[in-house]
């Protein structure tokens, strides 16, 4: 279970940032917009794997957002 979360949750992410960043900046700008949880922001008992990769995701896309701002594009998590 933990390496499958990591897998979906943080390389599915990174590997499409990594590609689709450069399209976007040559685009002029645009948005990254990853899907994160509430449990990326919550503890809950049983869940280690999903809300680990969860809240990782969340810092991911901080950091994402502050590595591109140069180049006119924004990356925010929706937590639903």
């Amino acid at each position: 279970l933990w390496e499958n979360a990591i897998r979906v949750n943080l390389t599915g992410a990174f590997i499409m940032c990594k590609y689709a960043a450069p399209e976007i900046r040559k685009a002029g700008g645009g948005a990254i917009i990853n899907i994160a949880s509430q449990l990326g922001h919550l503890s809950v008992a049983g869940r280690s794997p999903y809300c680990t990769t969860k809240a990782a995701l969340i810092k991911y896309t901080e950091v994402l957002a502050m590595d591109y701002a140069r180049d006119n594009i924004r990356a925010n998590t929706i937590s639903p």
